[in-house]
Parts: structure tokens; C-alpha cells; sequence
């Protein structure tokens, strides 16, 4: 079987806790740590939507 994942790439989570942000494996793994280790980027939490009020009271949101 064809590994495809190689150290110094760069990957995409697709789904779990991690959906959407960037991955950098760091190793394969070795006989004695059998599982691969990598680096998860990008921002922990999305800001939230702004929302502006103007006199009128109608909702603008940027």
C-alpha cells in the first residue's frame, strides 16, 4: 500500500474537532511510537459577526 502521508506536508482536517483548519505532519511515526505526530494551525475560535445598531434600530451587521 502507498503512504501519501509523508512528513512536511501540509493537510486539511475534514471532519471531528479539527474540521477545516490546516495540518503540518511533523513524523511517520517510529517502532516505538507507532502513531504520527503533527502541527495543527490556524485560529482557535471564529470572531463573531458584528452588529451594528444606528438610530432607526435596524441591524446592520459587517
Amino acid at each position: 500500500m502507498v503512504k501519501f502521508l509523508k512528513p512536511n506536508k501540509a493537510v486539511v482536517f475534514l471532519q471531528g474537532h479539527y474540521a477545516g483548519c490546516k495540518v503540518v505532519i511533523i513524523n511517520e511515526g517510529t517502532r516505538d511510537s507507532p502513531y504520527g505526530h503533527y502541527l495543527v494551525t490556524g485560529i482557535k475560535k471564529y470572531p463573531n459577526i458584528c452588529i451594528c445598531r444606528n438610530s432607526m434600530d435596524m441591524i446592520i451587521a459587517r
